[in-house]
């Protein structure tokens, strides 16, 4: 009888198990994607979609069920036969591309799922007369779980009020290692819109440049749109903006005066709002690598090693302005801290070799 006992709780745990794993998905092909998304939505479980390299044109949706995560990431490539067997490919190489008529991916996610998008490039997309053509992703009741933007590229896309990105509704929002590019709105309120978090929004590490408005009035801001909502703060740091039209960023909402907010370390020219805590931040115009949408700091790049470190001992319960970080890799997948030091922007520059690095000395 006792015997009986253990085998049934074994069972009853080694399904609970099971049942706590998550679904994995690979997507090779444009059907492949939105099969493993309409799949996800309802299977009751975690769910990880895998994207290979290539491009996959069409606009891909998602609602979720309850209490559920969801992980989106590119670069994936064969290994042994699986064809997302490792991802070692950067951003560039998987392209989710809307074709210059639809919104590149739709996220409605329901209470408690954490939301990670990684790995990719959103381009082409058009939300007119909506909103943000590359990614929108919103609580459908109430707030979701955390949110997870990081190496994301989007570039050419359209929207009403938010060309890029639009998230709302998460109860920790991070957006990092990022790359905005050549977004065009219509109203001037911005390429990325984070509003109503419930414990915070981190925005670090990001490269915006060359953003525009088809708007003109003197409140016009092409980079981010950051809004104050139930006291939740905001961490601005290490971002880069550059050539955007009107402002950089506005900062708005509700509860400005008493909610914690933060601009560090950022290359930016001008923003509207409120900010509370503003320090090394500058105005300077970036030195790129040659090539197209090679956003790569030269050495002599004003943004070189200027970046806030990552907190290094965080106490326990951590303060609002220590809950970030720079991130393990950057956009491209370099070591996000060289030499104890950290770029401005999405993406490192390698250092400089030492002049006499094997211990050569030229005595005159």
């Amino acid at each position: 009888m006792q015997l009986k006992k253990i085998s049934v709780i074994l069972l009853l745990f080694w399904q609970y198990i099971l049942d706590s794993q998550a679904a994995e998905f690979c997507a090779t092909n444009s059907t492949e994607l939105t099969n493993a998304l309409s799949s996800a939505e309802n299977n009751n479980q975690h769910d990880v979609i895998k994207i290979a390299v290539g491009n996959y044109e069409g606009g891909f949706t998602f609602t979720g069920g309850e209490g559920y995560d969801l992980s989106i990431s590119g670069g994936w490539s064969d290994f042994f036969g699986n064809p997302c067997g490792q991802q070692i490919n950067p951003p560039f190489d998987t392209i989710l591309d809307g074709d210059n008529s639809q919104k590149v991916l739709d996220i409605i996610a329901h209470d408690d799922n954490d939301i990670t998008i990684s790995n990719l490039t959103l381009i082409n997309g058009n939300a007119l007369p909506g909103s943000a053509g590359g990614l929108e992703l919103f609580g459908w009741t109430g707030y979701v779980g955390d949110v997870i933007i990081e190496k994301v590229a989007f570039i050419n896309n359209k929207g009403n009020f938010h060309s890029a990105l639009s998230v709302s509704r998460g109860r920790k929002i991070t957006v990092r290692n990022s790359i905005f590019a050549i977004n065009e709105n219509t109203t001037g309120d911005g390429t990325v819109d984070l509003n109503n978090s419930e414990l915070g929004i981190y925005f670090n590490n990001n490269t915006l440049v060359n953003n525009t408005s088809v708007a003109t009035d003197s409140s016009v801001h092409s980079g981010l749109r950051a809004n104050f909502h139930d006291g939740a703060g905001i961490f601005v740091a290490n971002n880069l903006f550059w050539n955007n039209d009107g402002h950089d960023a506005y900062f708005g909402g509700v509860n400005m005066t008493t909610t914690e907010s933060y601009l560090y370390n950022n290359n930016i020219n001008s923003y509207i709002g409120t900010i509370h805590n503003i320090e090394n931040n500058f105005t300077a115009e970036p030195i790129f690598e040659n090539g197209f949408l090679n956003y790569t700091p030269t050495i002599a790049s004003p943004e070189i090693n200027q970046g806030r470190q990552s907190p290094f001992f965080v106490p326990v319960p951590p303060p609002f302005n220590m809950q970030w970080g720079v991130g393990i890799t950057d956009f491209e997948g370099n070591t996000r801290v060289q030499d104890g030091r950290v770029d401005v922007g999405a993406i490192e520059a390698e250092p400089e070799e030492p002049i006499f690095k094997n211990g050569f000395e030229i005595i005159l």
